[in-house]
C-alpha cells in the first residue's frame, strides 16, 4: 500500500470514529461546534453555561519555563508555544472547555487550532512526557505512545503490556500516522521528531499540539512543562503544588553546593566520529554543572544546544578537570580501559586517569531506554543531587545514585 492508500485508510478510520462522537475538539484550526464539540455527560463538561463564570480558577504561574504561555479567559485558555521546533514560528492553540460555547475570536486567535478540554485520550509521542502525566494523575488517559520498548515507567509498561497503551513509532522516532489514528486521540503530544507527519494528522484532524521542552535551557525550564501537560487536563492545581517541590528541592540542593569550599573543573560530552560533541556554556548541562558546584570546562561559550569540537581542544580545555561526567547514555563502556582501547588520547585526560568518569545510565531498560531521559527531565531535583554527591561527596555523605554510575577503572 502506497502513502496516499495508507493515508486514505487513516482517513477512513478516523471518520468512523467522529461519527461515533468519539473525539472531541478540532486539530485543524477550524471551530468547534456547538458546544466546543464536547458532550455535557463526559467528566469536566459544563452542563449549564454562565458567561459570568469563570470555570477555571485554578491557574498556573510560569516562573522557569520560557517556551510557553497562556491567558487565562472565562471559558478558554489561549495557550502559545514559543518555538514548536528549533527555529519554528510559534504557534497559538485555544482550549476550550467542554460543553462552553465556541468563543468568537479575532485576528491569529481566530485560525488557531482549538482543542475541548480537559482531554481523555492522549497519544504521547515522547517517553519524556509519561512522567509528568503520572505526576498529575493522568496516565490513565494516555492511549498510545512512541517507542513503547524504550518506556521506564513501571505503571505505563504494565499499561502497554496489557494493550490499554498501544504504540504507534520505532526506536528511530518514525511515526506510524494510521496506529495513531486507530488509538483515537483527543490529542496528540509531539516531541520534535515527527515534524514530517503533523501535517498528515492534522489532516486527519486529530489535534495536534507542540512540547518543546527540550529546547528549555535551564534543568527547572524543562521540568516546569509539567504545567504545560496540565493546560490540557485543567490539573493546574496539581502541576503546581508538585513542580512547587520540586523547584524548592533542586534551589535547596544548589543552595547546598554553594557551601563547597572548591569548584572543581568539569568536562561533559563524548567523541562521535571524530569529534567530540560539546555542551554549549548556556546549555541546561552547563546549567547543571553550574548549580552542583562546578565549573564548567566550556562555559564561556554562548550557544545552548550541542556543537562538534576537535579532541584536541577537549584535551587543551578538560585535559585537567578532576570529573568528566556524561561520557557515555547506553553503558557502551564498562571500565576505563574501554575509553583507552577506543582512543588512546583519552588515557590524558585526569580524570580518566583518576576513575572519575561518570555517566547517568544506572536506569536502562532492556531496549536501552534510559530513564535519565524520561523521569530526570521531570526531577531535575533528583539529578542534581546526583551531581553534588558526586562533585561535593563531603556534602552528601550517605548519598545513593538515582542516575549516575561511575565508570570502574578494569
Amino acid at each position: 500500500m502506497d502513502r496516499q492508500a495508507r493515508l486514505r485508510s487513516a482517513t477512513l478510520l478516523l471518520s468512523s470514529a467522529l461519527a461515533a462522537g468519539l473525539l472531541a475538539g478540532c486539530g485543524d484550526g477550524s471551530s468547534v461546534s456547538g458546544s466546543a464539540a464536547g458532550s455535557p455527560s463526559r467528566p469536566g463538561c459544563i452542563t449549564d453555561f454562565d458567561e459570568n463564570t469563570d470555570y477555571f480558577p485554578d491557574k498556573v504561574r510560569i516562573q522557569d519555563a520560557v517556551g510557553f504561555s497562556v491567558e487565562y479567559h472565562r471559558s478558554y485558555k489561549v495557550v502559545t508555544v514559543k518555538e514548536p521546533t528549533q527555529g519554528g514560528s510559534p504557534e497559538t492553540y485555544v482550549l476550550v472547555r467542554c460543553g462552553a460555547p465556541d468563543p468568537k475570536l479575532t485576528g491569529k486567535q481566530a485560525g488557531a487550532r482549538r482543542i475541548t478540554v480537559p482531554v481523555t485520550r492522549i497519544a504521547s509521542s515522547s517517553t519524556t512526557q509519561l512522567p509528568g502525566l503520572e505526576m498529575l494523575g493522568a496516565l490513565d488517559t494516555v492511549v498510545a505512545v512512541g517507542s513503547p520498548d524504550l518506556v521506564n515507567n513501571q505503571r505505563a509498561g504494565e499499561m502497554i503490556k496489557s494493550g490499554k497503551i498501544s504504540g504507534f513509532s520505532n526506536d528511530s522516532g518514525e511515526v506510524n500516522v494510521e496506529k495513531v489514528a486507530a488509538s483515537r486521540p483527543d490529542l496528540y503530544l509531539a516531541g520534535g521528531m515527527d515534524g514530517d507527519v503533523i501535517p498528515k494528522l492534522v489532516e486527519l484532524k486529530i489535534p495536534v499540539v507542540a512540547d518543546s521542552a527540550w529546547l528549555e535551557e535551564s534543568p527547572l525550564g524543562r521540568a516546569e512543562w509539567l504545567k504545560y501537560e496540565a493546560l490540557f487536563l485543567d490539573a493546574e492545581k496539581k502541576a503546581e503544588q508538585e513542580y512547587a517541590t520540586i523547584a524548592r528541592d533542586y534551589r535547596s540542593m544548589q543552595t547546598l553546593a554553594g557551601k563547597a569550599k572548591k569548584r572543581p573543573a568539569v568536562l561533559t560530552g563524548k567523541q562521535y566520529e571524530g569529534t567530540w560533541q560539546r555542551a554549549g556554556g548556556r546549555s541546561y548541562v552547563a546549567a547543571f554543572v553550574r548549580d552542583a558546584g562546578g565549573d564548567y570546562v566550556f562555559a564561556d561559550t554562548t550557544d545552548t544546544g550541542t556543537s562538534s569540537v576537535d579532541i584536541e581542544t577537549v584535551l587543551a580545555r578538560g585535559g585537567r578537570a578532576p570529573f568528566w561526567l556524561n561520557a557515555e547514555m547506553t553503558r557502551g563502556w564498562k571500565s576505563t580501559a574501554d575509553i583507552v582501547r577506543e582512543d588512546s588520547r583519552f588515557a590524558n585526560l585526569e580524570a580518566v586517569r583518576k576513575g572519575a568518569v561518570w555517566s547517568p545510565v544506572r536506569r536502562i531498560n532492556q531496549a536501552g531506554g534510559n530513564d535519565y531521559w524520561e523521569s530526570g527531565v521531570l526531577r531535575p531535583d533528583v539529578v542534581l543531587k546526583d551531581l553534588v554527591a558526586i562533585l561535593h561527596p563531603e556534602l552528601l555523605p550517605e548519598h545513593e545514585f538515582v542516575y549516575y554510575v561511575r565508570l570502574g577503572s578494569r
